[in-house]
């Protein structure tokens, strides 16, 4: 099976609008059979907070946004969890492909992906973890253990329409993370973190990206 990857990060980035026009259009192309290829889109998205309509404010907001981050609402239905933040500093990973072409079912597919997180952590000393057991599902994703208790890095959310799958997750690099005290992330009162946090390095988002790609590659062949 061919993947066929695209990257818009730095100069390059893309709105999250952009991104779903993208990724909708590939589900559309293999939907009616025009293109029988995987399709992954390694973005960097401008600040922009994203939430799935039918949830209560109170669910979704501690503390009142930045006035000038656009907010972006989901039908429900049209994406998963409750709400999250994306922006610079953090890869955004769509993936589009049919389930069946790789052997997955919903559950080997969404840890896979959980794995192939922990897996490009490795390179800078980070352990990445599954879900703590102590946490609702909502808490999917990876996250690493630290003396202040654990911190979720990656957000992981697929939406699985008639076998093809869309969205991925977001992993944070570099990303100010003080867009997250506006919200509950995923609807849950937690702390995130980044790679660069947790290391006090800077880390090029190309070079993670193409960590992540050819771990991507490699889950291709299995």
């Amino acid at each position: 099976m061919r993947i066929s990857v695209i990257k818009r990060i730095g100069e390059d980035g893309c709105t999250l609008p952009e991104a779903l026009a993208i990724q909708d259009g590939w589900f559309d192309d293999i939907k009616g059979g025009t293109c029988a290829e995987a399709s992954v889109l390694f973005a960097e998205h401008p600040p922009v907070y994203s939430l799935v309509r039918r949830n209560r404010p109170e669910l979704l907001f501690k503390n009142a946004p930045p006035p000038f981050v656009p907010i972006h609402e989901f039908e429900a239905g049209e994406r998963g969890g409750r709400i999250t933040f994306h922006g610079p500093g953090q890869i955004v990973c769509y993936m589009v492909f049919k389930i069946e072409d790789f052997g997955f079912s919903i559950g080997s597919l969404t840890r896979t992906l959980d794995d192939l997180v922990i897996a490009a952590l490795q390179p800078y000393g980070i352990k990445g973890e599954t879900k703590p057991d102590n946490l609702p599902m909502a808490a999917s994703g990876v996250w690493v253990s630290a003396s202040g208790g654990n911190r979720k890095i990656a957000s992981r959310g697929l939406r699985i329409s008639e076998g093809i799958t869309r969205f991925g997750f977001a992993l944070n690099v570099s990303t100010d993370l003080s867009y997250y005290d506006a919200i509950y992330p995923c609807g849950l009162n937690i702390r995130m973190t980044s790679i660069k946090e947790l290391t006090g390095k800077d880390v090029s988002l190309s070079e993670i990206a193409d960590d992540l790609a050819s771990g991507i590659h490699v889950f291709s062949k299995k």
